[in-house]
């Protein structure tokens, strides 16, 4: 019997000897646990980034595609996208802010951000137009396939770059948007003629380098001169629509 009770007392100090000796290294596995949840959350805070707003100092992939956009519409001039916002970057943009009447801070926010893209939209626009370069007059159309008159043609082009406008006449239009000095056009302006008096009665859109395309009574769509002998006098006025 006592050589049982030994035996039992040895087997009872050995088990509680091993639990003590293993709870530390249990403690000691969540430590790092712990710190990998805290790094993995660490990863998913926000940025500090304002969304819609770029300025000199920021770089990445929003960066590019403003200097990209900037390029297309001949701002940027530096040879390559670098995706860094410095100091030609900066100009280009108080350049593009210069043109289009906006306060040239140099800083991308949601004004100028709106304006590239819309410059952007209307330049896609205007190089389309030519697309249907003869295509016929006919008064009240504005479709390829029947023809179109000047206010038809408009209506037909923003509607196919997905900008709503009201099919309504020339002089109709002219009460939309907001209007533009001759000397602060920009392609996609819209650009209207008095042919009869004061009263206009033609529109057409501005393409730049003193160009506008049309669809006139004599040639159907077609590009022509600003500064034409005919339609240069008859010139009243421009409006900036999108």
């Amino acid at each position: 019997m006592r050589l049982f009770a030994k035996r039992m007392l040895c087997s009872v100090l050995l088990a509680a000897s091993l639990i003590c000796t293993s709870l530390p290294a249990q403690a000691n596995h969540q430590v790092p646990q712990q710190q990998a949840a805290a790094e993995t959350s660490a990863v998913l805070l926000p940025t500090t980034l304002t969304p819609g707003l770029l300025k000199q100092g920021y770089s990445g992939w929003a960066v590019r595609q403003l200097q990209t956009n900037l390029k297309t519409l001949g701002y940027y001039t530096h040879w390559k996208i670098t995706g860094y916002y410095g100091t030609v970057t900066k100009q280009a943009v108080k350049n593009f802010q210069l043109a289009y009447s906006i306060h040239a801070d140099g800083v991308v926010g949601p004004v100028t951000q709106r304006e590239i893209s819309h410059a952007i939209l209307k330049r896609k626009m205007i190089a389309d137009t030519t697309h249907y370069t003869g295509v016929k007059y006919v008064w009240g159309a504005e479709s390829p396939s029947k023809g179109f008159d000047c206010s038809g043609f408009v209506y037909y082009m923003f509607r196919k770059f997905g900008v709503n406008v009201p099919r309504t006449t020339s002089a109709g239009l002219y009460k939309y948007g907001r209007a533009i000095n001759r000397w602060k056009l920009q392609p996609g302006d819209l650009v209207f003629f008095a042919l009869e008096g004061k009263h206009i009665s033609h529109v057409g859109f501005y393409m730049g380098h003193n160009k506008f395309i049309s669809a006139t009574s004599s040639k159907g769509i077609w590009v022509y001169s600003m500064s034409n002998t005919f339609w240069g006098p008859h010139f009243v006025g421009a409006r900036r629509y999108y």
